[in-house]
């Protein structure tokens, strides 16, 4: 294990905090992502939907495109419920490994901290020890 400079720890433990924050960050895009092309496909549903029944000739017509466009819709709902569902559900275990790498680094950096912080104060008192004469 590589000598740690207590110095450096604030440092390294805002590297850390950094990494959980990565994570929520790259979840929070993929799921921003996916809702953009949510509403980007159904603009486009809704524009077709829009230029059909402008052209439509008869109540029938009307009535058919609607309901096709109804169908259609329940069908998107449901595959994007199950998407964004999901990409929900991953981001909690996504958030705790996350949070659970950082935990065992910082644990281990503290440990290291530790054992440093002791092996210097044996080497001072040691050191002190060596120079000052005894006392008779």
């Amino acid at each position: 294990m590589a000598e740690h400079d207590p110095k450096t720890a604030a440092p390294a433990g805002l590297d850390m905090a950094a990494t959980g924050f990565t994570t929520a960050t790259k979840n929070m895009q993929a799921l921003a992502s996916e809702m953009a092309q949510m509403s980007r496909h159904s603009f486009e549903q809704t524009t077709k939907v829009m230029d059909k029944l402008r052209n439509a000739r008869t109540l029938e017509e009307v009535v058919a495109i609607q309901a096709e466009f109804w169908r259609d819709s329940l069908e998107t709902f449901a595959e994007q419920a199950q998407r964004l569902g999901g990409l929900l559900a991953g981001l909690p275990l996504e958030m705790a490994k996350s949070t659970q790498e950082v935990m065992e680094k910082a644990a281990e950096m503290v440990a290291q901290t530790t054992k440093t912080a002791q092996e210097n104060a044996s080497n001072a008192m040691q050191s002190w020890t060596d120079t000052t004469p005894p006392h008779s």
